[in-house]
């Protein structure tokens, strides 16, 4: 069970960056190389302020899983 929930959490944090990497590229802005460049820059977009505290939420709980 707890192998399935850390995969979940992985799965779920790749994806989120996966969408902000294509919400940049839509808005003509650069595409970072490192998740945190990209957390940085996301919320330059109108209506992605707050994505990326919730992105290092799910990422502070799959470490958390990773400590467990």
């Amino acid at each position: 069970m707890r192998r399935n929930l850390d995969r979940w959490v992985e799965i779920l944090s790749n994806t989120m960056i996966d969408i902000a990497k294509i919400v940049l590229a839509s808005e003509k802005l650069p595409v970072p190389q490192t998740y945190a460049q990209i957390l940085e820059l996301l919320p330059s977009v109108s209506g992605f302020e707050s994505i990326p505290r919730e992105i290092t939420a799910i990422a502070a709980t799959r470490a958390w899983l990773d400590r467990a």
